[in-house]
């Protein structure tokens, strides 16, 4: 419910404990649907696939089957990371929460930090290395996502720059030859390699 992009959708599973749908993948409604709610001013896009379907428990007769609005997600996560980047950059993490809330390495550059409170509000968030955590302290779950500047130290903590991993770059432009003026000190010639 909290979650108001379809693509982020679904990278997400229902966090909410104790209930039916805890632990539920979450499932995008399609382009122009909103999910029937009790709630008429909401227009949720997003809700656990067992609600959606109407099937979360034997006995819950007060649910919908709502499986003719339900969207496809992509595949895997980094083809729903890709929806999400190319619809225009990166979300906040939804219902206000930080990066540190993120628990997928490649969906975590789909996200800022969703905190309104500074220092980490709105910064990117950085995935950790594979095979690898950022250590929050004793007693606490260490985690693999983080705003970047609590990864590298410039906002508080000591700098854990070594565990932390990249977001995919974008695909590299190659310039044709002729998009290069000819210069007798350039460095390298038009079409060719750096030697």
């Amino acid at each position: 419910f909290a979650v108001t992009d379809r693509a982020a959708c679904c990278l997400f599973v229902d966090g909410r404990e104790g209930e039916v749908f805890a632990g539920q993948e979450c499932v995008p409604s399609k382009a122009g649907a909103v999910f029937d709610v009790d709630d008429a001013e909401a227009e949720p896009v997003c809700q656990p696939a067992c609600w959606a379907r109407g099937s979360c428990s034997e006995g819950d007769e007060g649910l919908l089957d709502q499986s003719a609005i339900i969207d496809e997600c992509p595949a895997n996560t980094k083809a729903a990371l890709e929806a999400i980047l190319e619809g225009g950059g990166r979300l906040a993490v939804p219902g206000g929460l930080g990066c540190n809330e993120v628990t997928d390495r490649i969906a975590c550059c789909a996200f800022v930090d969703g905190r309104t409170e500074a220092p980490y509000g709105g910064r990117e968030c950085v995935p950790a290395r594979e095979n690898t955590f950022f250590d929050v302290g004793v007693g606490r779950i260490q985690t693999v996502c983080q705003p970047s500047c609590w990864a590298t130290g410039t906002c508080g903590g000591k700098d854990l720059s070594a565990h932390a991993g990249f977001c995919e770059a974008p695909p590299v432009a190659f310039l044709p030859p002729t998009a290069l003026l000819a210069r007798p000190d350039a460095g390298v010639a038009p079409g060719g390699d750096l030697r």
